[in-house]
């Protein structure tokens, strides 16, 4: 039992040991000013969000209806047809 905890104790001390992957670093600005097509609105109780223009010019606008749900090595993601969705 000593021998197996002593192995345990040093796996979890070398895989806490190994590199560790670093997330990339992106500005929050490159969102801001790369989605066009829209305007960042401030929604009482909520915060800031992004209205496309789209949807105060035609009434009958709703979100996920011009495109199509697709399941990606990441999980599912919705592709849009819209110009602002990418």
């Amino acid at each position: 039992m000593k021998k197996f905890l002593f192995a345990l104790s040093m796996l979890a001390f070398v895989v806490s040991a190994l590199p560790q992957a670093r997330g990339a670093d992106v500005s929050i600005d490159f969102i801001y000013d790369n989605l066009s097509g829209g305007n960042w609105i401030e929604a009482e109780g909520y915060g800031y969000g992004w209205q496309p223009d789209v949807a105060v010019s035609d009434p009958n606008w709703r979100p996920y209806a011009d495109g199509y749900w697709a399941y990606t090595d990441y999980g599912w993601t919705w592709i849009s047809y819209e110009d602002f969705g990418w």
